[in-house]
């Protein structure tokens, strides 16, 4: 039963994802001043194992199957998850433009579309409303 729920919150938010910038609610949100430290660790190169075996006879969406490999190079991640704060602020400072961050075909698209921050938001007077809410890029 939960995991039949979770489709339809899942479901109910690529709805809401979906609708036009000025169609979206402004909820104001402070996510104040919070220091986090988090260190940087390194995964070598290798391969990874993605997806699942159907034989297996577990629950997976459809997208989750066949198990398959795939070679990773080395990349260096975060210990903690981003929280909306820091990605506001990386959006802020100009993160989009950067164009090191994109692949070539991504980049194409990004100018191609002229986006300037997450689909599901849109600035406001020097914030950005995000999915969560409108974050100030000085928080």
């Amino acid at each position: 039963i939960v995991e039949h729920e979770l489709m339809h919150v899942e479901t109910l938010y690529y709805m809401l994802a979906q609708l036009k910038p000025e169609n979206k609610p402004i909820i104001e949100m402070n996510f104040g001043q919070v220091a986090i430290d988090a260190k940087f660790i390194h995964i070598p190169a290798g391969t990874a194992v993605l997806g699942q075996k159907r034989a297996a006879g577990q629950f997976g969406w459809d997208n989750e199957f066949e198990e398959h490999p795939v070679q990773v190079d080395h990349f260096r991640i975060s210990e903690l998850p981003v929280t909306i704060g820091q990605f506001a602020e990386f959006v802020a400072d100009g993160g989009y433009d950067n164009r090191s961050y994109w692949t070539d075909r991504d980049w194409e698209w990004r100018q191609k579309h002229d986006i300037g921050c997450p689909t599901s938001w849109r600035k406001l007077d020097n914030a950005l409303n995000g999915s969560y809410g409108q974050v100030s890029a000085e928080q």
